[in-house]
Protein backbone atom coordinates (compact mmCIF):
# COMPACT_ATOMS: atom_id res chain seq x y z
CA UNK A 1 0.00 0.00 0.00
CA UNK A 2 3.07 1.98 -0.18
CA UNK A 3 2.09 3.05 -3.48
CA UNK A 4 -1.16 4.01 -2.61
CA UNK A 5 0.39 7.28 -0.65
CA UNK A 6 3.23 8.05 -3.09
CA UNK A 7 3.31 11.28 -4.70
CA UNK A 8 1.89 11.35 -8.44
CA UNK A 9 5.56 11.86 -9.61
CA UNK A 10 7.40 9.31 -7.93
CA UNK A 11 4.62 6.69 -9.73
CA UNK A 12 5.74 7.54 -12.87
CA UNK A 13 9.08 6.02 -12.24
CA UNK A 14 8.92 2.44 -13.59
CA UNK A 15 12.09 1.52 -11.30
CA UNK A 16 10.49 2.97 -8.13
CA UNK A 17 7.26 1.19 -9.18
CA UNK A 18 8.52 -2.35 -10.05
CA UNK A 19 10.18 -2.00 -6.48
CA UNK A 20 7.35 -1.73 -4.86
CA UNK A 21 5.61 -4.38 -6.75
CA UNK A 22 8.06 -6.69 -6.02
CA UNK A 23 7.12 -6.43 -2.34
CA UNK A 24 3.50 -6.13 -2.67
CA UNK A 25 2.09 -7.27 -5.88
CA UNK A 26 -1.06 -5.18 -5.35
CA UNK A 27 0.55 -1.73 -5.96
CA UNK A 28 -0.03 -2.72 -9.56
CA UNK A 29 -3.44 -1.09 -8.83
CA UNK A 30 -1.70 2.19 -7.66
CA UNK A 31 0.06 2.85 -10.95
CA UNK A 32 -0.84 5.07 -13.12
CA UNK A 33 -3.26 4.49 -16.23
CA UNK A 34 0.15 4.94 -19.14
CA UNK A 35 1.74 2.71 -17.44
CA UNK A 36 -1.12 0.34 -16.28
CA UNK A 37 -1.49 -0.02 -20.02
CA UNK A 38 1.97 -0.60 -21.40
CA UNK A 39 2.03 -4.06 -21.81
CA UNK A 40 6.02 -4.47 -21.20
CA UNK A 41 5.33 -2.69 -17.90
CA UNK A 42 3.11 -5.45 -16.88
CA UNK A 43 4.75 -8.15 -18.09
CA UNK A 44 7.79 -6.43 -15.75
CA UNK A 45 5.38 -6.23 -13.07
CA UNK A 46 4.03 -9.90 -13.24
CA UNK A 47 7.39 -11.50 -13.04
CA UNK A 48 8.46 -9.39 -10.29
CA UNK A 49 5.13 -10.28 -8.17
CA UNK A 50 2.57 -12.49 -9.82
CA UNK A 51 0.00 -11.19 -6.96
CA UNK A 52 -0.01 -8.24 -9.48
CA UNK A 53 -2.74 -10.76 -11.54
CA UNK A 54 -5.94 -9.30 -10.70
CA UNK A 55 -5.04 -5.91 -11.25
CA UNK A 56 -3.92 -6.39 -14.72
CA UNK A 57 -6.61 -4.08 -16.91
CA UNK A 58 -9.10 -6.08 -19.22
CA UNK A 59 -7.78 -4.10 -21.92
CA UNK A 60 -4.13 -6.10 -22.03
CA UNK A 61 -5.99 -9.35 -21.07
CA UNK A 62 -7.76 -8.76 -24.78
CA UNK A 63 -4.79 -8.42 -26.82
CA UNK A 64 -3.70 -11.97 -27.65
CA UNK A 65 0.02 -11.73 -27.57
CA UNK A 66 -0.02 -10.43 -24.00
CA UNK A 67 -2.47 -12.84 -22.82
CA UNK A 68 -0.52 -15.85 -24.53
CA UNK A 69 2.59 -14.10 -22.64
CA UNK A 70 1.19 -14.28 -19.23
CA UNK A 71 -0.39 -17.43 -19.48
CA UNK A 72 3.11 -19.26 -20.74
CA UNK A 73 4.65 -17.45 -17.17
CA UNK A 74 1.82 -18.87 -15.00
CA UNK A 75 -0.41 -21.53 -15.77
CA UNK A 76 -3.03 -20.49 -13.68
CA UNK A 77 -2.92 -16.70 -14.77
CA UNK A 78 -6.37 -17.64 -16.07
CA UNK A 79 -8.36 -17.56 -13.09
CA UNK A 80 -7.62 -14.01 -12.66
CA UNK A 81 -8.52 -12.68 -16.45
CA UNK A 82 -11.84 -11.42 -16.57
CA UNK A 83 -15.26 -13.38 -16.74
CA UNK A 84 -16.03 -12.78 -20.11
CA UNK A 85 -12.37 -13.51 -21.93
CA UNK A 86 -12.66 -16.69 -20.01
CA UNK A 87 -16.20 -17.43 -21.71
CA UNK A 88 -14.27 -16.82 -25.35
CA UNK A 89 -12.86 -19.95 -27.24
CA UNK A 90 -9.61 -18.27 -28.19
CA UNK A 91 -8.66 -17.49 -24.82
CA UNK A 92 -9.32 -20.53 -23.27
CA UNK A 93 -7.67 -22.44 -26.10
CA UNK A 94 -4.17 -20.10 -25.09
CA UNK A 95 -4.50 -21.20 -21.86
CA UNK A 96 -4.89 -24.82 -22.60
CA UNK A 97 -1.53 -24.81 -24.68
CA UNK A 98 0.13 -23.23 -21.72
CA UNK A 99 1.85 -25.08 -18.85
CA UNK A 100 -0.12 -25.96 -15.85
CA UNK A 101 -3.07 -25.23 -17.52
CA UNK A 102 -5.49 -28.70 -16.58
CA UNK A 103 -7.63 -26.65 -14.07
CA UNK A 104 -8.92 -24.28 -17.24
CA UNK A 105 -11.12 -26.67 -18.20
CA UNK A 106 -13.35 -26.17 -15.39
CA UNK A 107 -14.47 -22.53 -16.52
CA UNK A 108 -15.14 -24.10 -19.82
CA UNK A 109 -19.00 -23.25 -20.56
CA UNK A 110 -21.27 -26.50 -21.44
CA UNK A 111 -21.93 -24.67 -24.66
CA UNK A 112 -18.23 -24.79 -26.18
CA UNK A 113 -18.38 -28.83 -24.63
CA UNK A 114 -21.19 -29.23 -27.25
CA UNK A 115 -19.14 -28.00 -29.98
CA UNK A 116 -17.23 -30.47 -31.82
CA UNK A 117 -14.84 -28.32 -32.77
CA UNK A 118 -13.57 -27.15 -29.69
CA UNK A 119 -13.56 -30.13 -28.12
CA UNK A 120 -11.15 -31.67 -31.13
CA UNK A 121 -8.98 -28.05 -30.66
CA UNK A 122 -8.64 -28.38 -26.88
CA UNK A 123 -7.58 -31.89 -27.18
CA UNK A 124 -5.14 -30.72 -29.96
CA UNK A 125 -3.68 -27.93 -27.82
CA UNK A 126 -3.72 -30.20 -24.58
CA UNK A 127 -3.72 -34.01 -24.95
CA UNK A 128 -4.66 -34.17 -21.38
CA UNK A 129 -7.84 -31.77 -21.97
CA UNK A 130 -10.22 -34.94 -21.70
CA UNK A 131 -8.46 -36.68 -18.59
Amino acid sequence: DALRFTEAEFRGDSELVLRAIRSDGTALRYVGEAMRGDRDFVLAALRANSEALPYVPIELWRDQDFAQRVLDASGDAWRFAPQTLRDERSFLLAALRSPASGEALACVAETLWSDQSFVLEAVEANPRALG
